[in-house]
């Protein structure tokens, strides 16, 4: 067996603050946010280098396994597209990422399109599979606008808007989602195809927990939403490239001020949703399986964001009639709304800890908690 150490990696409890801001709109809670390092490894899918820009591509190679044909390269990217405000680095460095395997992330548009499959509580959400499956999706001529516009008024917590999941792994990158006609469509530049059934329930699973804590055991249990477990990708040659299907290589986020539990009496808490779903196999066209990646589940992060909304309302004092301010009459500050809003996510992380090839030849990460300096905070 051959035990390689390749790389002491920081590993700390993150906490990521959006500075304060003032805006005229409310900012809504965003409870599905991948990890720091998630996002990192798509970076390169979003944001290739360019020829025409001049962004360099900067990367530290480490090593290369090698499985029948099926070459894993393992190395340090850097991302030179500069830092943005309030990036926080990852358990790399900033602006690194540790390339190796690769990571599937939700982009959530509207309800995740698997909220309540296969649960035992009901949940009054039509979620985007059951609309596909209801034939509500295809209905996007003049033909049938009326019958939208049913629906639209009968079902206000229907879901019509799929996710995007963006991927990349080894030399693949793109994105998919699932289309009206219940089909996995895939934007790629490579002939790939996305495997997963949707009326299977063994592919949905309880995120961390399967109950909100203290209600497991209680005639009044609250079960949390079940989510995507995984999804396999194939590629032109056959070869299965299997995302997720292990506890720890799934990560999970949730609104941080939707907790809830037994104790505090709530009867609807948020959800945790799965985001990140990363490299957990690779299989030939055969069946064999040439690698395995095991991850470790890390300390929980924090992202959150401050901002300050006022609505002022101002009444007419002559005649009636709407708000015009060409009109010479008078008006008076009649009432100020708003305030101070918060949004804060809670999230799962977890980190590679292990691969190891057909050959058993093993590549073992380790991790240490980072020194950071830490920031203080002005006094007025």
């Amino acid at each position: 067996m051959k035990n390689v150490s390749i790389y002491k990696i920081a590993l700390l409890l993150s906490i990521l603050f959006v500075s304060k801001h003032f805006k005229a709109q409310t900012v809504e809670d965003v409870v599905s946010f991948p990890s720091t390092e998630a996002i990192s490894m798509n970076m390169v899918n979003f944001q290739p280098v360019s020829l025409y820009t001049g962004r360099a591509q900067v990367n530290v190679p480490l090593l290369t396994m090698s499985a029948r044909g099926v070459d894993l390269p393992i190395y340090l990217d850097h991302d030179a597209g500069g830092i943005r405000v309030d990036q926080h680095a990852g358990w790399v460095g900033q602006n690194w990422s540790l390339m190796a395997g690769g990571v599937i992330t939700r982009s959530k548009n509207g309800f995740e399109d698997e909220v309540g499959m296969f649960n035992e509580n009901d949940i009054p959400i039509r979620n985007y599979i059951e609309t596909v499956n209801a034939g509500l999706v295809t209905f996007w001529n003049t033909n049938h606008q009326l019958k939208l516009r049913n629906v639209a008024q009968l079902e206000p917590q229907s879901d019509f808007e799929p996710d995007i999941f963006n991927f990349n792994f080894l030399n693949y990158s793109g994105q998919f989602f699932l289309a009206g006609d219940g089909e996995w469509k895939v934007i790629s530049d490579s002939n790939l195809k996305v495997e997963f059934d949707l009326y299977n329930s063994t592919n949905y699973d309880y995120p961390i927990y399967s109950h909100v804590p203290y209600t497991e055991n209680t005639s009044e249990a609250i079960e949390y939403s079940k989510t995507f477990k995984g999804f396999t990708i194939i590629d032109e040659y056959g070869k299965r490239y299997i995302f997720g299907f292990k506890d720890n290589a799934i990560e999970y986020s949730m609104n941080l001020f939707g907790q809830a539990d037994g104790a505090n009496n709530c009867t609807t808490p948020d959800r945790w949703i799965a985001n990140s779903w990363y490299l957990s196999k690779i299989e030939d066209e055969n069946g064999q399986l040439l690698y395995d990646f095991k991850y470790d589940r890390g300390c929980y992060n924090m992202s959150s964001n401050f901002s300050f909304n006022q609505h002022v309302v101002y009444c007419k004092c002559k005649g009636l009639g709407h708000l015009d301010p060409c009109n010479e009459e008078e008006y008076y500050l009649f009432d100020v709304k708003g305030g101070p809003n918060r949004s804060s996510t809670l999230i799962s992380p977890v980190y590679l800890s292990e691969i190891t090839n057909i050959y058993k030849e093993k590549i073992i990460v380790s991790k240490s908690e980072a020194t950071q300096l830490s920031y203080e905070w002005p006094v007025n």
